[in-house]
């Protein structure tokens, strides 16, 4: 029998969560998906800025510091792979939606939000997530494409 392969944490964390939004969605749990997808959002967008930066952000970056350190680099940092992977216009797009999910969830303190809403803003939410995955995909395939050029070995 051959041992499995060991993931990394933070790919372990993602593999887990996605199901879990998928089964909180089928079960019309829209609030559990919405925190769950920022959680994933937060967690590729934090992949990005280490290895940009070169240095873990540390876990008290929450998505909306995540979402303005990645345009704060796409915008001020000479790195042609963000310039071309992420768009200032899809950095907005996160920011409105995890503005939107805020009043979502203030809301809910003070009156009823519909189901609808609900579920709308988590639709909403997966296709942004699947905008984020792909760009981040092709940052992480540039990235290492970039190291393998340079003849440093990728971890």
């Amino acid at each position: 029998m051959k041992p499995k392969k060991k993931a990394k944490a933070g790919k372990k964390f993602i593999n887990k969560q996605v199901p879990l939004a998928g089964l909180a969605i089928k079960h019309g749990f829209y609030l559990d998906a919405l925190l769950i997808l920022s959680s994933i959002m937060e967690s590729r967008l934090r992949s990005v800025i280490t290895r940009v930066q070169k240095e873990n952000p540390g876990p008290g970056l929450s998505l909306e510091r995540c979402i303005k350190r990645i345009k704060h680099l796409r915008l001020t940092h000479p790195d042609p792979m963000l310039e071309k992977t992420f768009d200032v216009q899809m950095i907005d797009s996160l920011r409105n939606w995890k503005n939107r999910r805020n009043d979502v969830l203030k809301d809910f303190t003070r009156i009823h939000v519909s189901k609808k809403r609900t579920e709308k803003l988590t639709q909403e939410g997966i296709l942004l997530l699947r905008d984020l995955n792909s760009s981040s995909k092709k940052f992480k395939a540039e990235w290492k494409a970039s190291l393998q050029s340079s003849s440093v070995p990728v971890p």
